[in-house]
C-alpha cells in the first residue's frame, strides 16, 4: 500500500507490550518513501493507526488502508507516550 510493508511489532522484542505494526520496508521511489525520506530499517517505527483507526496486526493495517488517501500515525518503537508523527499518503 503506497510502498509500505509491515510486520508484527513484536518482531523487535521489547520490555514493553507491542503496539501497532512494524514499518519494515518502504519501496524505493514510492509515495511513502518520499514522505519519509530519512527512514531507515534500523529506525524501528511503528504505525499506530490508519485514518485514526488503531491497527495491531498487519491484517488490520491492510484492511484499514482500503482505497484512497491514508493518514498514518507513527511513533518510534518502545517509546509509549512519546511524540507521534502523522503523514498522509495519496
Amino acid at each position: 500500500v503506497y510502498g509500505v510493508r509491515v510486520d508484527f511489532s513484536s518482531i523487535w522484542g521489547s520490555d514493553v507490550p507491542p503496539e501497532g505494526v512494524a514499518l519494515r520496508y518502504l519501496d524505493k521511489g514510492s509515495i511513502a518513501a518520499k514522505a519519509l525520506p530519512d527512514w531507515k530499517p534500523e529506525t524501528r517505527l511503528v504505525i499506530l493507526s490508519v485514518n485514526r483507526k488503531r491497527v495491531d496486526t498487519p491484517k488490520d493495517f491492510y484492511e484499514a488502508c482500503g482505497k484512497g488517501p491514508i493518514t498514518l500515525e507513527l511513533r518510534e518503537h518502545g517509546k509509549r507516550g512519546g511524540a507521534t508523527k502523522t503523514i498522509t499518503l495519496e
